[in-house]
């Protein structure tokens, strides 16, 4: 993972383990972290948008065509 993407990372694990998803719920940071739940604070809900930003950001610059680039990002919201 790319420094630029880890600091999110690590910020997105600290505000989901404050959450009730993990601390009453007992989930995962990666269940909550693709919760869509009112139990994930705002806050997480923003650093979760940010950090998915930008690991896509990092994923279109591997790709040298604009087209692909677009595709990919097309595809990969879907999942969201």
């Amino acid at each position: 993972m790319s420094k630029s993407c880890k600091g999110l990372a690590m910020e997105l694990v600290k505000c989901l383990s404050e959450s009730d998803c993990v601390k009453v719920e007992k989930r995962s940071f990666r269940e909550c972290a693709g919760e869509k739940s009112p139990c994930i604070p705002s806050e997480c809900v923003g650093l979760r948008e940010t950090y998915f930003n930008c690991k896509r950001g990092q994923a279109c610059s591997l790709f040298s065509s604009f087209h692909i680039c677009f595709l990919f990002l097309l595809t990969s919201s879907e999942n969201l």
